[in-house]
């Protein structure tokens, strides 16, 4: 369907979700609703459903982020920034024209222009190609996670971290869209496709990111954020890694997904261009920062997540539920702490946070609320077929 295409046929709605009582968590601890939009459509549609929805709060993020104003714009306002944003354009317009569609429709459906937009899904590329000369990354250091499996539990937990001005403009999707693609349910950015945070799917899989910073960043390749999006239509890890090494990616990240249906916990590690990538298979312990762990890859360094993991390995990675909440939630480093507050000199803020549990099949999820402490802002059921 064209972005001006024909009378559309979609039905959108924004709900309340109410907080569960869980275990874990005392008194309610600066938490703040988070809207949940509930979208049917096509690709183009469920985008228009999201920009109309949000346009209030996508203008004001616009108005406000700093990172558009003082990167992304001039960079696109040069003749070199320019050629390069266009191409990025024309590879996923080439392979991934419904995720483009979706682009078109939050612009659309936003009255954001559709340049604006863009920009803000391929910010990572952008921010890197800036910054190549220098040997640490500026950009909020984007997340935290940890994974346990034994013969009783199957599980990860995920802080998402970016800068605090995109806070206020998230919301919680959950999309039915046509074309065979599956349901799925994500943490989205303003203006941003879903993928780049965490979620899950109807096929039973959850996911989350960390972003990682190469040095080298391939023009040719897909941006991040469409293979994040492509992902959550996957029905297995191994679908997973077949879409992941299709075509060469233009920049690096690390996703951790876990299966309800096989019990399955990975890791995966992707590094620019080369179509490669290091799938760590979970069975016991492991973690995720924003550094990279296991491949030799040549990278910005990301200070926030060198001291994360130096507190990591004061605290001991955890093997329960309380443990992984408990790591999310600590403050102990008070210059770069796991739970991060958006206290100089750390710029990054922890936004919301999620416990998997694919045993029970639920994700229980935190809204700018310290997990450790806080009462969750819901529990829901993971999607499974």
């Amino acid at each position: 369907m064209a972005a001006g295409g024909a009378a559309l046929v979609v039905r959108w709605w924004l709900t309340a979700v109410a907080v569960s009582t869980v275990a874990w968590g005392a008194a309610q601890e600066n938490s703040s609703d988070l809207p949940h939009l509930k979208a049917a459509g096509s690709p183009y549609e469920i985008g228009q459903a999201i920009g109309s929805t949000f346009s209030k709060q996508l203008h004001t993020f616009i108005e406000q982020y700093d990172t558009l104003r003082r990167v992304l714009l001039p960079y696109y306002g040069s003749a070199a920034g320019r050629q390069v944003c266009d191409e990025f354009l024309a590879t996923v317009a080439l392979h991934y024209p419904d995720y483009l569609q979706e682009i078109h429709g939050i612009a659309n459906g936003s009255g954001v222009p559709f340049e604006t937009v863009w920009l803000l899904n391929i910010r990572e590329e952008v921010e890197l190609l800036v910054e190549s000369n220098q040997t640490t990354t500026t950009a909020p250091a984007a997340c935290s996670d940890l994974h346990v499996k034994t013969e009783d539990m199957v599980m990860f937990g995920h802080n998402e971290d970016n800068s605090p001005s995109i806070g206020p403009g998230a919301f919680l999707l959950t999309a039915q869209p046509t074309g065979g693609y599956p349901g799925y349910t994500a943490y989205n950015y303003p203006g941003v496709l879903s993928g780049n945070a965490f979620g899950f799917n109807a096929h039973g899989l959850a996911f989350s990111c960390n972003a990682l910073f190469p040095v080298d960043i391939v023009v040719a390749g897909v941006p991040r954020q469409i293979l994040g999006r492509d992902t959550m239509n996957a029905r297995t890890i191994e679908e997973v890694v077949d879409r992941l090494t299709k075509l060469p990616s233009a920049c690096g990240f690390s996703l951790n997904i876990g299966s309800l249906h096989t019990g399955e916990l990975v890791n995966i590690e992707v590094t620019p261009g080369s179509r490669k990538i290091n799938v760590l298979n979970i069975t016991t312990q492991a973690f995720h920062f924003n550094n990279y762990v296991r491949m030799a890859t040549p990278a910005h360094t990301d200070v926030s997540s060198v001291h994360r993991l130096a507190r990591l390995q004061q605290l001991g990675e955890p093997n329960t539920a309380h443990g992984i909440l408990g790591v999310l939630g600590d403050t102990g480093d008070k210059a770069y702490p796991i739970y991060r507050t958006g206290n100089a000199p750390d710029d990054g803020k922890t936004l919301a946070s999620v416990l998997f549990d694919l045993r029970v099949g639920n994700a229980t999820i935190w809204v700018n609320a310290n997990p450790h402490t806080a009462t969750p802002w819901a529990t829901l059921p993971l999607h499974a077929n």
